[in-house]
This record gives structure tokens, C-alpha cells and sequence, in this order.
């Protein structure tokens, strides 16, 4: 393959503002801050096998994990992250993590 072969036009690419830490609510869900003590059971059971294959995680950049105890100190890792800068996604409202790992993050200079 050519290095010359055309992709498309150019674009005027600037970094993203990072949002701010905190709670994003939507009207299905809501994005915000993980906190791993009361967070690691309950998205680890929506997030592992038998309620997710374990193709889930694939392309995600961490897990999947042994167990909610490893998945919590991770998440405790995130709780105070920059880079990556976690949300964890959740129902209300009821409050629990979906099934979706914690890695909805935020680079700004990627996207």
C-alpha cells in the first residue's frame, strides 16, 4: 500500500477540554467519579462471565479481573486518576453499574 493513498481531508484537529470530575446525568444514564468500595461487587458481577463472555474485554486497556477484590483496587487507582480519567456508567435510579467495565475515560488530546 502506498504511503501517498488519500484518507480523506485534512482536518483542524485541537485537543478536547477535559470534563469536569463529576456526575454527568443523562436522561438513561449517568457518568461519574468511580468509588471503588461501593462500586467493585456490583460491576464486577455485571462486567465478568457468566452475565458478560469474556470477549467483552477484548480491546479494553485493563482487566478483565480474578475477582471484585482486584477490580476494587483498581478502581481505587481511578478514583484519583488523571490520565486515564475514569467515569463509571450508572442506572438510575438505582444506582448500579451496567454492564460496562470502568474504563470510560477521557484523553483529551486523543478525543
Amino acid at each position: 500500500m502506498s504511503a501517498e493513498r488519500p484518507v480523506g481531508n485534512e482536518l483542524a484537529w485541537r485537543a478536547a477540554r477535559r470534563p469536569e470530575r463529576g456526575v454527568l446525568a443523562g436522561r438513561y444514564v449517568l457518568l461519574r467519579p468511580p468509588q471503588a468500595d461501593e462500586d467493585a461487587e456490583a460491576l464486577y458481577a455485571e462486567s465478568h462471565p457468566p452475565a458478560v463472555d469474556p470477549g467483552h474485554w477484548t480491546y479494553m486497556p485493563n482487566g478483565p479481573y480474578r475477582d471484585a477484590a482486584e477490580l476494587r483496587e483498581w478502581l481505587k487507582f481511578a478514583e484519583d486518576s488523571e490520565d486515564p480519567f475514569v467515569f463509571v456508567l450508572v442506572r438510575p435510579p438505582t444506582g448500579i453499574p451496567p454492564a460496562s467495565p470502568p474504563t470510560t475515560g477521557s484523553r483529551p488530546s486523543t478525543g
